[in-house]
């Protein structure tokens, strides 16, 4: 009967709000997870000069071979998935009439450590060419074979492009091209050497860890995380991630309260059949109770049903969607569904739903039940 009294005048409106909790809480379970995937597959496909750490030496020098040899051996490599020593310039790029600004990176070819082997998209690594983001395909008109001519403030050297990488990341397909070590060196006018060792990470998460386990062991050197070389664009995800962690928490907040106004305008609505209820030996906790039930039992499962759907569709989505590179400075949807963001949505709807069992508990024991029925 308590049910009846509740549902009889206020189906649609009630269904309404149930459907409206769904769509709030999966957009932001897709808002929160778009920024969670976005940073993520930055963090892990930033390794031009932004490995998971990134060493060079503090007196400025190069690294011999001899001395990459000596840190790999000493470097425990239980959570490290590879070691690439590299150097990285700047240069101005000619194809014909077409000029264009270039990030330089080079590093050995023969040592097999290849950091763009798995985002080749056509050619082939050839010793003596270069291979250049994707992006150069565009703004200079490459294709494989095409020589093109670098520039740099001393030098002018042609180099045949032998293919094209593609990472996703805008930033890097269009500003990099990567060349041998030696010809690097040649075309820079360095001794031979690399200027920095970028050490990639089984696991992002124990990059700090390691850093500081690096910095103990090898005090010669200088390490920098990719956080640290990276700082304001993380910090610009946190910022993001809290702002909509924090929307979040008052739209919720409204909501309830809008959810309670809702309840409350029912229950004045059958206030007088309440009175007779609870006049009739039902106990008003028992009228708590059922109704808290009520509302618990119907939001909890609008939250899971959000919650499962929301993670399906998350990782069915990931990389799949194609937008322009240019406007989010990856070419797909990156999207990563955020268990800290879970927990934290969690805990602050178990805070409003107590709040809300004390509002329930308050109203029904102010009910006069000699002014209802009188």
């Amino acid at each position: 009967m308590i049910y009846k009294l509740i549902w009889k005048s206020s189906k649609l409106q009630f269904i309404f709000f149930l459907c409206f909790a769904f769509f709030f809480l999966s957009v932001f379970f897709f808002i929160v997870s778009l920024l969670e995937g976005y940073g993520n597959f930055i963090t892990e496909n930033l390794f031009i000069n932004s490995f998971h750490i990134n060493a060079d030496k503090k007196d400025g020098r190069l690294f011999s071979k001899e001395e990459i040899i000596e840190l790999k051996n000493k470097i425990d490599i239980q959570n490290i998935s590879s070691i690439l020593p590299h150097s990285s310039s700047q240069a101005l790029i000619r194809n014909n009439d077409y000029y264009t600004g270039a990030n330089i990176f080079g590093f050995d070819y023969k040592t097999g450590d290849s950091p763009v082997e798995k985002y080749m998209v056509n050619g082939d690594f050839a010793y003596g060419d270069v291979v250049a983001g994707i992006g150069f395909k565009k703004v200079l008109g490459l294709e494989t074979g095409d020589y093109v001519e670098f520039s740099n403030i001393e030098e002018k050297m042609s180099f045949r492009v032998s293919g094209f990488f593609e990472t996703g990341i805008y930033d890097i397909d269009y500003y990099t091209i990567f060349m041998d070590i030696n010809d690097f060196n040649v075309f820079f006018l360095l001794p031979d050497g690399f200027k920095n060792v970028g050490i990639s990470l089984n696991k992002l998460k124990n990059t700090k860890k390691i850093a500081a386990e690096l910095r103990n062991n090898f005090q010669i050197y200088n390490f920098s995380t990719v956080y640290e070389s990276n700082r304001a664009l993380i910090s610009a995800l946190n910022m993001e991630k809290l702002i909509s962690l924090i929307i979040s928490a008052i739209i919720l907040m409204l909501f309830f309260g809008n959810i309670w106004l809702f309840f409350v305008s029912k229950i004045n609505y059958q206030k007088k059949e309440f009175a007779y209820v609870i006049a009739d030996g039902t106990p008003r906790k028992t009228l708590v109770n059922k109704f808290y039930v009520f509302f618990l039992t119907s939001f909890t499962g609008v939250y899971i049903s959000s919650s499962i759907i929301s993670y399906i569709l998350i990782n069915l989505l990931d990389g799949k969607i194609s937008i322009p590179a240019e406007i989010y400075f990856v070419d797909k949807l990156h999207l990563k569904f955020d268990n800290y963001f879970f927990v934290y949505l969690t805990c602050i709807f178990l805070v409003f739903n107590l709040i809300i069992y004390f509002m329930f508990k308050s109203y029904f024991n102010k009910i006069d039940i000699e002014k209802e029925l009188r």
